[in-house]
């Protein structure tokens, strides 16, 4: 029994979810999961563990590539099983980039509407952002048609809801996960280390500004742009004790210590 990528869109969604094996979700995250451990173990020093749990990841690897990337792509619109393969590293070279390029067709096959359950949906915008089309990732956050987040906004949610379709739970987090996007990308703020940090926001969509702020053991750190036709406008704060790597829109970077720092681009 699997639920699998649960309460993907209805039209998309399995028969009798729960009920039946999800051999496509419990591979990949066989591989997921023995790739975090084999890092876990590599850095216990814990070398047998380590060539074992890398032998499960690879294995598991493998028998996904043979059962779902045979053909060297995935033809479909189902947005999830395009969004695995490439957010789990199971797609590698010539293969990950046609899936990229699916993808995005996909999604823009179904208007720019969500139609990944809870374990795609903390991937989708990430996904296509890592392929280079954060355009894409953009119009999908700011779409108001339904399956959409910002669908549920209109139709007045004050939470976040269960399913696309709000018959289920009006207050259940997992389609929330969007959240990340907005603080690591949109806002740029990533922890790199203990005291170190990674600001590299990425503007785009219809939003002309955006700020976002982590409270991290050192202090506040903040990052916040403003946007205009002639350039882009940056913020960041850096708390006492730490570092930070800025890297511009323009691909300009700058390793800077405490303070504010402003720049524009």
């Amino acid at each position: 029994m699997h639920l699998g990528d649960w309460l993907e869109a209805a039209e998309f969604r399995d028969p009798m979810p729960g009920r039946a094996p999800m051999p496509e979700e419990a591979t990949a995250y066989l591989h997921y999961t023995m790739t975090h451990l084999t890092e876990i173990a590599t850095a216990l020093g814990e070398t047998e563990d380590a060539a074992l749990f890398t032998e499960y990841a690879e294995g598991a690897k493998a028998a996904y590539t043979y059962q779902f990337l045979s053909k060297d792509t995935v033809d479909t619109d189902r947005q999830a099983k395009l969004v695995r393969p490439l957010a789990l590293g199971l797609a590698d070279g010539a293969v990950r980039r046609r899936i990229e390029v699916r993808l995005v067709q996909a999604v823009a096959n179904h208007n720019y509407q969500v139609n990944t359950g809870f374990l795609g949906t903390p991937f989708v915008l990430p996904t296509l952002t890592a392929a280079g089309r954060a355009d894409t990732a953009y119009r999908m956050l700011e779409n108001e048609n339904a399956p959409s987040w910002l669908a549920e906004v209109k139709a007045g949610a004050t939470t976040v809801w269960e399913d696309w379709e709000g018959k289920e739970s009006h207050n259940h987090y997992s389609p929330g996960a969007v959240c990340q996007w907005l603080f690591d990308t949109v806002a740029g703020i990533r922890v790199a280390g203990e005291n170190d940090f990674s600001i590299a926001p990425v503007p785009g969509g219809t939003l002309t500004h955006a700020q976002a702020a982590y409270t991290s053991l050192y202090g506040t750190v903040a990052s916040g742009w403003t946007r205009s036709a002639e350039a882009v406008h940056l913020t960041v704060s850096v708390p006492p004790n730490t570092t930070a790597d800025i890297r511009l829109p323009d691909g300009t970077a700058h390793a800077v210590g405490p303070g504010t720092h402003e720049y524009m681009v």
